[in-house]
């Protein structure tokens, strides 16, 4: 979600009302495709006690953007690649990845990702006024001058 100041004049730009109001989109959009439990725990997205998705923000003043990576599928080969981080929430307990994660395709009837997304657009477009855009436009809108924070530092 990438929200500009006055936009959502009930969510705060801080990182706290962010992950609720982004929460409640994702909760709506897990029910709607038939799975249960879902809860914030930490800045993690969970069905019950197993994370599914991890968040990130950024906050520039009132503006704001918040990207969250799905896992959507839990592949253990995979998994087993990845080391115990050293930093871990309270509530993975000292879990191993197994224990402690879950691919969110396993936690809901509907276990086609197009399903998913479309129930994620359904969520978000009854709080935001969504508007549908082509790549070209987006490539065309990011040629447009505008301010950039970011630089290459080489």
């Amino acid at each position: 979600f990438i929200v500009a100041g006055g936009a959502l004049p009930d969510v705060p730009a801080y990182p706290e009302p962010i992950l609720s109001w982004t929460g409640g989109v994702y909760a709506d959009a897990v029910r709607a495709c038939g799975g249960d439990g879902f809860q914030v725990n930490a800045n993690d997205y969970c069905i019950g006690d197993k994370k599914f998705g991890g968040n990130a923000q950024a906050i520039s003043g009132k503006r704001w953007l918040h990207h969250t990576s799905v896992l959507w599928s839990y592949d253990a080969q995979r998994m087993q690649l990845l080391r115990m981080p050293a930093r871990q929430p309270d509530y993975r307990q000292q879990r191993e990845h197994g224990d402690f994660v879950k691919g969110l395709a396993e936690s809901m009837p509907c276990a086609q990702a197009d399903e998913f997304v479309d129930a994620l657009v359904r969520a978000a477009s009854g709080r935001l006024d969504l508007q549908p855009a082509t790549l070209d436009e987006a490539l065309h809108v990011l040629q447009m001058p505008h301010r950039r924070v970011t630089q290459l530092l080489v």
